[in-house]
């Protein structure tokens, strides 16, 4: 809706100079302002250059009739609710309907009557007004109902982590305590095991008699001692990596019930910890990839502890790595929205699915084979970002790839 203050604009095309002079006059007499053109060409180019709120249009015009003028105002976005009135000596019934099927507002026959045609145009206006502010309104609901879709997403969510959480806190206290004394035990065994291994060498070479030899041989390959000698490291690693990969589980799943505490903030610079945490990837043999940095200048002061940040740039790192493969190629930008640090992890990979975009932040959501992701790594990043007061997106992009985007509260200078 135009402001109070702005006078009205109407554009007059007409390609009589007669008429287009009575139009101007009375329309300025009324309190318009009055832009006149001669043909529906001119009319265009007006249109393009200035604000205008109403158009008068002839119909019989040369270079441009107003049929074509009319359907050519309605198809730019500026003309697509702007009341058209078109003028016109016909008054058939076919030159009216086609004037309405191109997007007439109204119609007012030739000649013309100048208080008749006032009130078309103040009865223009006033319906013009009316459907901006329905617009608005209707432009206003949508962004509310955006909004609470949004509220409705997240809070869908935090409820799943919390009753998730409930369950994850007493299954890992229960796992963990059997957990650590299989630990302890698997460390006894291993070193009994060692010992073993080193009182079977010695008694070997103790065993100077060759017919004592020759029977602790046959016994060696009965209780077939090389094969166990072979294996049983390999068996004990095993072991050991499966009980520190079900540590990594419970850890995740303590740190995931963890729902209702506050983390420490602390003011962190983004860039620096960026740094930081590409240290390790540097030194890794088998990425052939790269990895491109585009960071703020000044440098972004977050609120956030170092800590829960290097974490959450280190998961989605690794994340981006795994599904873009050994040779990927991920980009690193940092920028400022408003009181928002932000930054986005990019990478060339096969994208997120879909079906899968709503559901990465889930726990135990993985798309990873069995064996070769907890699940865990997003949703703990999802819960640390809730409770330092920041957000975290996923979305594909046009170019390919998938791209991460964290948000983070500035550090207020006050």
């Amino acid at each position: 809706m135009k402001p109070s203050m702005l006078p009205t604009t109407v554009l007059i095309v007409e390609d009589t100079a007669t008429t287009r002079l009575i139009l101007r006059q009375g329309l300025t007499q009324a309190g318009y302002q009055v832009i006149a053109t001669e043909n529906g060409y001119q009319a265009i180019l007006a249109f393009q250059q200035h604000s205008v709120d109403l158009v008068l249009l002839d119909v019989n015009m040369p270079v441009m009739d107003g049929f074509e003028c009319c359907e050519a105002l309605r198809h730019s976005e500026k003309g697509r609710h702007i009341p058209i009135i078109m003028l016109t000596g016909r008054d058939d019934h076919e030159s009216i309907n086609r004037a309405f099927e191109l997007g007439a507002s109204d119609f007012i026959t030739k000649p013309i009557n100048l208080r008749l045609l006032l009130q078309r145009v103040r009865y223009g206006l006033r319906d013009s007004c009316r459907e901006q502010a329905l617009l608005q309104s209707q432009a206003e609901q949508r962004r509310l109902i955006e909004q609470l879709s949004e509220a409705q997403a997240q809070l869908l969510q935090s409820e799943k982590l919390a009753s998730i959480g409930l369950l994850a806190a007493g299954v890992a206290h229960e796992i963990n305590n059997p957990l650590s004394c299989i630990k302890a035990n698997m460390q006894t065994l291993k070193y009994y095991i060692d010992n073993l291994f080193t009182l079977q060498h010695s008694m070997s070479e103790l065993l100077g008699q060759e017919q004592l030899q020759h029977q602790a041989r046959q016994l060696e390959q009965t209780l077939e001692w090389a094969e166990i000698r072979q294996d049983s490291p390999e068996l004990l690693q095993d072991v050991q990596e499966g009980i520190d990969r079900i540590q990594t589980i419970i850890s995740g799943l303590i740190n995931l019930s963890d729902t209702g505490n506050s983390i420490t903030k602390n003011s962190t610079q983004l860039e620096e910890v960026i740094q930081e945490v590409l240290t390790p990837f540097d030194d890794m043999p088998l990425f052939q990839g790269t990895i491109q940095t585009h960071l703020c200048n000044p440098a972004l002061e977050v609120n956030i502890d170092k800590a829960d940040l290097l974490q959450i740039l280190h998961s989605l790192l690794a994340n981006a790595m795994d599904a873009a493969g050994p040779c990927a190629n991920l980009d690193i930008i940092t920028y400022r929205e408003g009181q928002t640090g932000c930054v986005e992890i990019q990478d060339n990979g096969p994208g997120i699915p879909d079906k899968h975009l709503q559901r990465i932040f889930d726990p135990f959501f993985t798309t990873k084979p069995p064996g070769k992701g907890t699940g865990l790594g997003l949703s703990l990043v999802y819960q640390i970002l809730k409770r330092a007061e920041g957000k975290i997106e996923a979305c594909n992009r046009q170019e390919g790839g998938a791209c991460f985007k964290v948000k983070l509260p500035l550090v207020s200078l006050n």
